[in-house]
């Protein structure tokens, strides 16, 4: 087979590495395999240069040699670490490099109108550059006309790199290709673009363990259907016993700090600690809330059916609760801790919550444990995180008030439209939920991917690949 592979983010520690070892397993089978790389700074502000920018408060110009030049180092360090032939292209052609694309800019109003743009019939561009600018700054409600220097420059270099894999696909017939994640600009257009030529896509991403990756074919891995296809299909292999206790061990790793691929958002809880003024007799209520930023920047499938965003949910539901005459609840809402550095204006919207009846917000670097708060409360309230199917296998009711993966699974409640939603978070009387789907879940989450072969992790970020650290430069030792 004629196999494709796009390297868009070889900054990005681990990706680069998983595409080596889907490359090396390629070849090792016979393949043709192509790659489709940045040949030393053709992009005058990538995503590996804008992230880093945005991220650290920089301008692009003040970080882009330093980008380019460990993206440079990365990739020379991998490729020559192949064993076996490959061919090396240009991910911006040269026809392409030249150009120059423009777009409507009074689409810049506002998100929800940038979000309408189209290229080619298929590739909604708006929202995928939206997802990378809302990842990069943390910003759920970015104003784009600050932006607008970056989102002209990747708006003109992201169909540069569509265009450029238009040409390729149609010239080369590649048997199928290989991107990253699928959520950003350059990944999202190349996704829709396969699709669109019938070219299968598989879409890489980290798995369960720092020692696993995940591929997924012709989806990716936030596509809420094709992850309720995946833990069936997961769930239905093997021993049953092996899997049900691997799925409710998932839950109890969680309780100590296990985040699978990821950094841990809970080693800095202490179990013992509750928030000053909780009172056990009360009726508690602890809403669990998700990072905005994530919800924004996927695709439409995640908008939520009830609310505008969470924050417009959070404040709906403390002030239907405020005035009501009911009294017999204590709200704590839980900002997820990988919300701390999330715009700070977003974050003083949430704190002012706390100035509703019987509402306390705990904020994200807290030390009170989001576990001990789930053991001590009456039900929970969740927009779609992970604490969903947490606090449903503890046996918590759960009332569900947004999409999320878990919305086709056994367990959480959901409201059929706004206006149950008042009676079922303070009205009715919620039994304990079926957990069978949360095992589940569980076993999968806590196994899926494949295996690596030549890159050896040492942390969720960190690790060599046969025996090398691409970021080293060896030359300077």
């Amino acid at each position: 087979m004629k196999i494709a592979i796009f390297s868009t983010h070889a900054t990005w520690k681990t990706h680069l590495e998983t595409e080596l070892e889907i490359a090396q397993d390629l070849i090792n089978k016979g393949n043709t395999v192509h790659f489709y790389k940045c040949d030393n700074k053709i992009f005058s502000n990538c995503e590996n240069i804008m992230s880093r920018a945005l991220l650290d408060n920089l301008k692009s110009s003040e970080v882009r040699d330093e980008i380019c030049n460990l993206c440079n180092l990365r990739q020379q360090n991998g490729f020559k670490l192949l064993d076996g032939d490959f061919s090396e292209f240009s991910i911006i052609n040269q026809v392409e490099k030249s150009k120059d694309y423009k777009f409507d800019e009074e689409l810049l109003v506002d998100i929800d109108s940038f979000k309408t743009l189209i290229y080619d019939d298929v590739f909604d561009i708006g929202w995928s550059i939206v997802s990378s600018l809302v990842s990069y700054t943390r910003n759920p409600f970015i104003k784009l006309t600050n932006y607008i220097d970056d989102i002209r420059t990747l708006y003109c270099e992201t169909i540069k790199v569509y265009e450029t894999a238009k040409e390729a696909l149609n010239k080369e017939l590649y048997d199928r290709i290989y991107v990253f994640n699928g959520r950003f600009s350059y990944t999202r257009g190349l996704i829709r673009l396969a699709n669109k030529l019938n070219v299968p896509v598989f879409i890489h991403e980290r798995g369960s363990v720092p020692e696993k990756y995940f591929v997924t074919i012709n989806k990716t891995s936030f596509d809420i259907p094709y992850f309720y296809e995946c833990v069936n299909k997961h769930w239905d292999i093997g021993n049953f016993f092996f899997r049900y206790f691997k799925g409710r061990s998932f839950f109890k790793k969680k309780l100590n700090g296990f985040n699978g691929s990821w950094d841990s958002f809970t080693k800095n809880f202490d179990s013992n600690v509750l928030p000053i003024k909780f009172n056990k007799k009360r009726k508690n209520i602890i809403i669990f809330t998700s990072s905005e930023d994530e919800f924004v920047s996927i695709d439409e499938t995640w908008n939520n059916p009830f609310f505008k965003n969470q924050l417009d949910g959070l404040i709906y539901l403390c002030e239907e609760y405020s005035k009501s005459e009911i009294d017999c609840f204590d709200i704590y809402i839980r900002i997820h801790p990988n919300s701390e550095k999330l715009n700070q204006e977003y974050l003083n919207k949430l704190y002012s919550l706390a100035e509703f009846k019987n509402v306390t917000v705990i904020e994200p670097n807290s030390k009170v444990s989001s576990y001990n708060l789930l053991f001590h409360c009456n039900r929970v309230i969740t927009f779609g995180s992970t604490l969903t199917i947490e606090s449903i296998f503890w046996g918590k009711p759960v009332i569900l008030l947004g999409n999320s993966l878990y919305n086709s699974f056994k367990g959480p409640i959901i409201p059929n439209s706004k206006d149950e939603i008042y009676t079922l978070c303070f009205k009715k009387k919620l039994n304990k939920p079926n957990n069978s789907d949360a095992i589940k879940i569980g076993y999968f989450l806590s196994n899926f991917g494949s295996e690596y072969k030549y890159y050896e992790p040492d942390d969720y970020i960190n690790g060599k690949y046969r025996g090398v650290d691409l970021s080293v430069n060896e030359n300077k030792k």
